[in-house]
């Protein structure tokens, strides 16, 4: 719970994340592959959408649900 309650540490990760978070939160459920061609995302490199995820996940944000599906809480 600790990690969890960790602040991000720059403003470009927290706005990263916020991004990500959005999406998800629009779109609703998404695997790893779609999350990537979603038009917010789309002009980003894999490795930055990599991440904000593994940040999300790490601060509790998102979770990967038991059809291996990314969730925003």
């Amino acid at each position: 719970m600790a990690m969890a309650q960790r602040k991000l540490h720059s403003g470009s990760e927290a706005e990263d994340v916020a991004r990500v978070l959005r999406v998800l939160h629009r779109s609703g459920p998404l695997p790893l592959g779609e999350l990537a061609d979603e038009p917010e995302l789309a002009d980003w490199p894999s490795e930055r959408v990599e991440h904000a995820l593994v940040s999300a996940w790490s601060h509790a944000l998102i979770f990967i649900d038991t059809r291996d599906l990314l969730v925003a809480l």
